[in-house]
């Protein structure tokens, strides 16, 4: 019987191109400024500068219009992490959480970041009030990020449950699994169409359990019965 569900973040529970989205709206205004041109065109030259290496966008940007220095470039990161987004939860995440709370089951968040970013968008999305406990791997340092297992422990910890009473649920194979399964949780990947993890290579040792195509097909499997019910779209990764 499993008594603990956790979930990730970014892109499981909503989609984190909205927080780019609303970094770039954020960001702007300052850039309108610098460099003489529309909000509508500052961001729409930053989507193309995303598409293009999404690690470099303000680089990049400031680069071309030879306005580039380090301290503006820091400025405008600045802004962009600090901002209060606007955020909106997956609707079957919205679901599966109402759901989750008429359960006898404890729910939990664990999540990789800057740890005031990453508390900016669960204040933007009001999960506190859905959560039992929240776990940010970054007041552990950097070098606790996922794939450790450390944060799965803590989170065991935290929640007072038996690793085998517990899922984790997250949607990048590449950090999201490995440490888990590593601490004896159960490991679902949900698989989004146009997430930013969706069509990775996953190294060996780093699936999950079972992998799903919307978070209500969970229900199943916290309910006991087989994955493969009716209505439960599963893939079981061996």
């Amino acid at each position: 019987m499993i008594e603990c569900v956790v979930f990730d973040l970014d892109d499981t529970l909503y989609p984190e191109i909205q927080y780019v989205e609303s970094g770039f709206l954020a960001v702007a205004p300052v850039l309108s400024r610098w460099l003489g041109l529309s909000k509508e065109q500052v961001i729409f030259e930053l989507w193309e500068e995303f598409h293009h290496d999404r690690s470099r966008v303000f680089d990049s940007l400031l680069k071309r219009y030879g306005f580039w220095e380090s301290g503006k470039a820091s400025l405008l990161i600045t802004l962009y992490r600090s901002h209060l987004p606007r955020l909106k939860l997956f609707p079957d995440a919205e679901e599966i959480l109402t759901w989750l709370n008429q359960k006898p089951v404890k729910i939990g968040i664990l999540t990789d970041g800057y740890v005031f970013v990453q508390r900016q968008k669960i204040r933007a999305l009001r999960l506190e009030y859905w959560m039992d406990e929240i776990i940010y791997t970054d007041m552990l340092g950097r070098e606790f990020w996922k794939p450790h297992i450390r944060p799965f422990e803590i989170l065991l910890e935290k929640l007072k449950c038996l690793p085998f009473r517990t899922v984790y649920v997250g949607d990048n194979p590449l950090k999201d699994f490995y440490g888990a399964r590593q601490a004896g949780i159960h490991t679902i990947h949900i698989k989004r169409a146009n997430g930013f993890y969706s069509e990775v290579n996953v190294p060996p040792g780093y699936e999950a359990d079972l992998t799903v195509y919307s978070l209500l097909d969970i229900k199943s499997y916290i309910d006991g019965r087989s994955p493969g019910c009716r209505r439960a779209r599963w893939e079981r990764n061996e």
